[in-house]
């Protein structure tokens, strides 16, 4: 059996677009004939009509309209293939693939890329994602560059450590536990209490720490990402714990931020695919973030 080719797609978008089979030969350099056939044949292999033929003029049917939101997809990302060609003919930078976990997303990046890939005249793609999906697209060539929570040792993938920060209990303003110095984990058995995914690695790290020490928080909403948990725990339905970074995206009149003990760290790394040679100046901007993580995380020791 046949099927469709490109240039039946290619006719019949034109036709759509241009309004009659004569304009749309002229925009593709082909005959008006050459238009009409390549429709005709298209209804043949499709098994139905794509135009009301009236008075000379192509009235597109119902089902053609339907194929042709389906159809123009096809067109969308030839477009910008074309334009990704053209800007290399022309010499210009390609954008660079910045992964990125979503509270450095909002913390961090802000601070560094301005500074080192843009002023280079970069163009940045920035993706945020959770570190497993970072990692895995890093170590599959997918993604140039990433900032992700430390995961075990992957398989073609190079790191360098961009920070470590403490852990805090972030409290309510108004609750109970609201005046400690330091929350222990113990203070956390039966709060109502605000986890995240446990594909953070965090909330599986708690939840090892928890059953260790006979602790169980009455868990009341889990959330995917750490800045979620803030949020909620902004509402005032429960405690969540949190790293320096989340600090920075609070309302101060809401949250306290309690160190927390056990005190264990959370550590931040850049990753990248294993021997890839870097177009952007890595060295800059890994040096540019570690610097800016040093600074947020003391600055989260002074909020309380």
């Amino acid at each position: 059996m046949q099927k469709l080719e490109f240039r039946h797609i290619e006719v019949f978008q034109a036709v759509i677009l241009r309004g009659s089979a004569s304009s749309a030969a002229r925009a593709l350099g082909v005959s008006q004939p050459a238009v009409s056939k390549t429709i005709a044949q298209m209804e043949h292999l499709i098994g139905f009509s794509l135009f009301d033929r009236r008075q000379g003029k192509l009235i597109p049917t119902a089902s053609a309209m339907q194929l042709f939101e389906q159809t123009a997809q096809l067109f969308t990302t030839l477009d910008r293939v074309n334009v990704i060609v053209g800007k290399m003919a022309a010499g210009s930078l390609a954008p660079v693939s910045f992964g990125v976990v979503p509270l450095l997303a909002m913390t961090l990046v802000p601070a560094v890329v301005p500074s080192t890939l843009i002023a280079q005249g970069h163009t940045v793609e920035v993706i945020s994602g959770d570190s497993v999906m970072l990692t895995n697209r890093v170590a599959a060539g997918q993604m140039e560059f990433a900032l992700v929570s430390a995961l075990p040792e992957v398989e073609g993938v190079e790191s360098v450590r961009v920070a470590v920060s403490p852990t805090y209990c972030a409290v309510p303003v108004g609750h109970h536990l609201e005046t400690r110095e330091v929350i222990q984990i113990e203070d956390l058995h039966d709060e109502a209490f605000i986890g995240l995914s446990t594909s953070e690695e965090l909330q599986t790290r708690l939840d090892v720490m928890f059953q260790s020490h006979g602790v169980q928080p009455r868990e009341v909403i889990r959330c995917s990402l750490m800045a979620g948990a803030v949020a909620m725990a902004e509402s005032g339905i429960g405690v969540t714990i949190v790293d320096s970074f989340a600090t920075q995206v609070a309302r101060p009149d809401r949250l306290r931020f309690i160190p927390f003990r056990p005190e264990f760290l959370i550590e931040y790394r850049a990753i990248w695919p294993k021997g890839l040679v870097s177009k952007f100046g890595r060295k800059v901007l890994l040096g540019k973030c570690q610097r800016h993580a040093a600074e947020v995380i003391e600055r989260a020791r002074s909020v309380r």
